[in-house]
């Protein structure tokens, strides 16, 4: 499975970044970088993950990560995986 990231996931993903890099560009960095490795895995087991609790559709899920939920639509018609968002509790809307 194709992994694609919305803009909306960027831009959010962003600020977090920036928030984190307020205090550490490197503390930054590695976040980035080990949250991506963990999406990366989804495809393997797309549905290892808990169902949205915004949505009643198993195909959103989200994927947890140190105190951050990442929001995905698994597409099985277009074998991808598409990651809408990312929040910190529950400030986020679909």
């Amino acid at each position: 499975m194709d992994i694609e990231y919305s803009s909306r996931f960027n831009d959010e993903l962003f600020i977090i970044y920036l928030y984190i890099a307020d205090d550490s560009i490197i503390q930054a960095d590695l976040f980035i970088s080990k949250l991506k490795s963990s999406i990366q895995k989804i495809p393997i087991m797309p549905y290892r993950h808990r169902q949205s609790s915004k949505l009643d559709d198993k195909e959103v899920r989200e994927l947890v990560y140190e105190g951050y939920v990442v929001v995905y639509r698994i597409n099985q018609l277009h074998n991808q995986i598409v990651i809408l968002g990312i929040f910190s509790a529950n400030k986020w809307e679909l």
